[in-house]
């Protein structure tokens, strides 16, 4: 990887400077030129980067060997993309052209936690019963329980799945420890409010096609047949990495 990256080095050097490449021999010094020539500044500053990047990843490996195949590989791939600056020129193009308005489906919006005799909130409560040590229940709360009627110790609710055991003791019992109250809990008819669970699934696919609707995300996906949507949580080193590839600079 350090050969490689020094050779990189000497043609950037080469192609900036306008000068003869250095190398021993005459042979070397023509494929030296002749890469200077027929490879522009920015994809020398890409091949940099990519290398520098797999130089990493190799000194870091369990197996170096492996470490430098995939970053080879990477670097091979990574040779048949577009230019950044022509990609992005293109996705621009056609996130301006004018689109047919989709009709989008109506939803169904989501009532209000219930709150009958007090201002309970019922997310609240969850919360509480789990910082209170009863995770096991709190976390049955979230995916078992669609809330009917919430009040000063009171829960009425539909059970959102069909196991033979009823989650309503234990939930009293985790509610008695955590207001020292007793607390009415048992299952009713009524319109019950989707789980805490199907609330954040629904709230996490809205999401989703709002960002597949974004007129950039649909130009990504038309320049690249094969590309996929990925959610992830980027940390602060995530941030730095990129802003390090890119040159100091967002891509």
């Amino acid at each position: 990887m350090s050969a490689l990256m020094d050779l990189v080095h000497t043609i950037t050097v080469s192609q900036v400077s306008g000068a003869e490449p250095d190398a021993p021999g005459e042979d070397e010094r023509a494929a030296l030129a002749d890469f200077a020539a027929r490879l522009s500044a920015a994809k020398l500053h890409r091949l940099w980067q990519l290398l520098l990047k797999g130089h990493e990843e190799v000194r870091s490996a369990p197996d170096p060997l492996v470490a430098l195949e995939m970053a080879l590989l990477r670097v091979l791939h990574a040779a048949d993309m577009p230019d950044p600056g022509k990609l992005a020129r293109r996705i621009e193009q056609i996130a301006s052209q004018p689109a047919a308005a989709a009709a989008a489906p109506a939803s169904e919006g989501t009532p209000a936690p219930v709150a009958q005799g007090g201002s309970t909130d019922w997310a609240e409560l969850v919360e509480s019963v789990d910082r209170a040590g009863h995770m096991h229940v709190a976390e049955m709360m979230r995916s078992r329980v669609r809330l009917i009627e919430l009040g000063p110790a009171k829960l009425i609710f539909e059970q959102a799945d069909s196991f033979a055991d009823d989650p309503a003791a234990d939930i009293k019992e985790a509610l008695f420890k955590l207001t020292n109250t007793r607390w009415q809990v048992e299952k009713g008819q009524g319109q019950a409010q989707p789980t805490l669970r199907e609330q954040a699934e629904a709230k996490a696919q809205a999401e989703r096609d709002e960002t597949l609707a974004d007129p950039l995300v649909k130009a990504a996906f038309q320049a690249f047949s094969d590309a996929e949507l990925i959610e992830t949580t980027p940390t602060a080193d995530d941030m730095n990495s990129a802003r390090s590839a890119s040159g100091g600079q967002w891509n």
